[in-house]
């Protein structure tokens, strides 16, 4: 399990290596109950992710399951997508498969959204930085990297 969140590119890079390569998707992390994947019909107990980041993942979503708050996850939304940032040219951290989306209906770039605060609370506590305290808040937002 990674115990430092990567500051920077140049961190980003020398921890998880380059954007969109098979490492960034290789990670299997298990959820403790299923999630239905956003916009469809279908529910998922695994997603895929960075190799190097499965841990962290299946480690915070299991707080939010010991603690009660699993009815507070309505979808998943996403994880490994090598593509830029919505309306950029710089990658997504979606590319490393370091970030996720969650609640994405009622979470919309732009917004303040509705993310329970206690969920938050956990995602930070291991080392994520939220979407929604962004210069353009991304509500549905976790990654694993600081000022990028």
């Amino acid at each position: 399990m990674l115990n430092a969140t990567p500051e920077g590119h140049a961190k980003i890079l020398a921890t998880f290596g380059t954007a969109g390569t098979p490492l960034c998707h290789s990670g299997v992390a298990k959820l403790p109950e299923q999630l239905l994947v956003g916009g469809t019909d279908k529910h998922i107990t695994k997603f895929y992710c960075h190799a190097f980041l499965a841990e962290n993942f299946e480690h915070v979503f299991a707080r939010i399951h010991a603690e009660g708050l699993w009815p507070k996850l309505v979808t998943f939304d996403g994880c490994f997508n090598n593509r830029p940032q919505k309306g950029g040219t710089k990658l997504s951290t979606h590319a490393w498969g370091i970030s996720v989306d969650l609640n994405a209906a009622t979470n919309a770039l732009g917004t303040s959204g509705d993310m329970d605060a206690r969920v938050v609370e956990i995602f930070k506590e291991e080392g994520f930085v939220w979407g929604g305290e962004f210069g353009r808040p991304d509500p549905m937002h976790f990654q694993y990297a600081r000022k990028y």
